[in-house]
C-alpha cells in the first residue's frame, strides 16, 4: 500500500535539480506586473497540470451545496451563500473554506486566484469516481481521511486542512443504545456504534434528505456523522421547535478533512499538498496578505528555509536541501507562495474569514503553534 503522507512518501531527491537560475526570485516591479512568468507548458511534468494549463483553469470538485433549493447544503464555513461569492450552477453565490482552497491552488498555478472552475459532485457516493474520471483535478469536498479511499479508489489524500468534529442528533427522551439510527456513510455508522454500542440498529440512507424525512416520519430517532452533515440535516429538518439535542462524539476524536487527487500523478500531488503546507507555514510565521510584500522585499530578514519557501533562493546548506519548484514541477514560478498569500491570505486569515476566531490550543493551528496541522520543512 502506498504511503498516504506526502512527507514520507515523497523523495527529497525529487526537489534536487537546476539550482541557480532565478535564485534571486522575482525582483522589483516585475513581481507585480505582467512580466511574471507562471505557466510554461513545454516543461510540464504532470499530466494533470498539463491539462489544467491547456484549458486555462483548474477544475475543483466541491460538495453538493444546494439540496431541494435549500442553500447551503453544508455548514457555513465550508459553503455559505454570499453576494460576493462564486456563482455555481445552482444559481447561488457561495464562499467558504473549501472554495478558498481551490482559489489558492489557482493562485499557485496561474498567479490568479480566479482561474478556477468549481464542479459540484453528483453525489457523495460518486465523488471518488468522478475524480478518477477526470471531472475535476482536485477535490476539496469535506473528504475525511480514510484508508479505504487509498485502497479502494486509488485516491491520494493530501495534508489535513481542517479538523472538524463528529456529532450526533438524538431525539429528546430516547436512549441512544435503543434508538434506531440513520446513516449515509461509514462515518455515520461509526458514530452510531460509538454512542449506541456495537449492536445498535442502523438504517442506511442514500442522502441527507432521506435521513431528514425518516426522522420527521419517526422512522429513526438518531443521526450521527461529521458536524457538517449534522448541520445539513438540521437545516433540512427546519423545525421551529426542535425535539432533539446535538452532542459531540468525542470517542472518535477529530474529523481530518483533506484534499483529494488522483494517485497516478505524483508531481500534481506535491503541488496540491505544498499549497496547503505553505498556507499553514505562513500562518505560523506571521506572513499575511497585508505584510507579505514587505516581507518578500527584505530577504535578509528571513531564514534560509523561509527564503526557499518564497522562491528567493533555491540553494540549501547541502545538495539534498536544494529546492527549485520550477525545475521539479516544470511550471510554477518559484515565488508561487507569495501570490497565494497575497491574493488569499494565510491559513489563519482564510479560516477566520469563514469559521471565526480560533481559540488557544485549537487543532486548526500548526504544530509549531500547539495545534495539529502538519507542515514540512524545505
Amino acid at each position: 500500500m502506498r504511503n498516504m503522507n506526502v512527507r514520507s512518501g515523497m523523495s527529497r531527491r525529487g526537489f534536487m535539480g537546476a539550482v541557480g537560475a532565478g535564485a534571486a526570485g522575482l525582483a522589483g516591479a516585475a513581481m507585480f506586473g505582467s512580466g511574471v512568468t507562471f505557466a510554461q507548458s513545454s516543461s510540464v511534468t504532470s499530466p494533470t497540470l498539463q491539462s489544467t494549463l491547456s484549458r486555462g483553469k483548474v477544475l475543483v470538485g466541491i460538495g453538493q451545496v444546494s439540496i431541494l433549493g435549500v442553500p447551503p447544503h453544508d455548514v457555513p464555513y465550508y459553503y455559505d451563500v454570499k453576494k460576493d461569492g462564486d456563482l455555481l450552477p445552482d444559481g447561488f453565490r457561495y464562499a467558504g473554506l473549501d472554495l478558498d482552497m481551490g482559489h489558492c491552488l489557482s493562485s499557485a498555478i496561474f498567479g490568479d486566484r480566479n482561474k478556477v472552475q468549481f464542479v459540484q459532485a453528483s453525489s457523495w457516493s460518486l465523488r471518488n469516481q468522478e475524480l478518477q474520471d477526470g471531472l475535476y483535478d482536485a477535490t476539496y469536498n469535506e473528504m475525511t481521511r480514510k484508508i479505504s479511499r487509498d485502497v479502494n479508489w486509488d485516491v491520494f489524500q493530501g495534508p489535513v486542512y481542517h479538523y472538524g468534529t463528529y456529532e450526533y442528533l438524538l431525539r429528546n427522551g430516547v436512549n441512544p443504545t435503543t434508538a434506531v439510527w440513520g446513516s449515509t456513510t461509514t462515518v455515520g455508522d461509526d458514530v452510531a456504534k460509538a454512542i449506541g454500542g456495537p449492536n445498535v440498529t442502523i438504517r442506511p440512507y442514500a442522502s441527507d434528505v432521506e435521513v431528514a424525512q425518516a426522522y420527521l416520519a419517526g422512522t429513526i430517532s438518531a443521526v450521527g456523522n461529521s458536524a457538517s452533515t449534522i448541520v445539513a440535516v438540521v437545516m433540512l429538518l427546519n423545525m421551529s421547535n426542535p425535539n432533539y439535542t446535538i452532542r459531540t462524539c468525542t470517542q472518535l476524536g477529530l474529523d481530518p478533512i483533506v484534499a483529494g487527487v488522483r494517485s497516478n500523478d505524483s508531481v500534481w500531488q506535491e503541488i496540491v499538498s505544498y499549497v496547503i503546507y505553505g498556507l499553514i507555514n505562513a500562518d505560523a510565521w506571521g506572513w499575511t496578505s497585508q505584510n507579505i510584500s514587505n516581507i518578500y522585499s527584505r530577504p535578509q530578514n528571513l531564514s534560509e528555509t523561509q527564503q526557499r519557501w518564497l522562491g528567493l533562493t533555491t540553494a540549501g546548506t547541502g545538495p539534498e536541501d536544494n529546492v527549485n519548484f520550477k525545475a521539479r514541477w516544470g511550471v510554477l514560478n518559484n515565488s508561487w507562495l507569495y501570490y497565494v498569500i497575497k491574493q488569499n491570505g494565510n491559513y489563519r486569515e482564510i479560516y477566520e474569514r469563514h469559521v471565526g476566531p480560533r481559540s488557544a490550543g485549537s487543532a486548526n493551528m500548526s504544530v509549531q503553534m500547539g495545534g495539529a496541522l502538519d507542515t514540512v520543512h524545505l
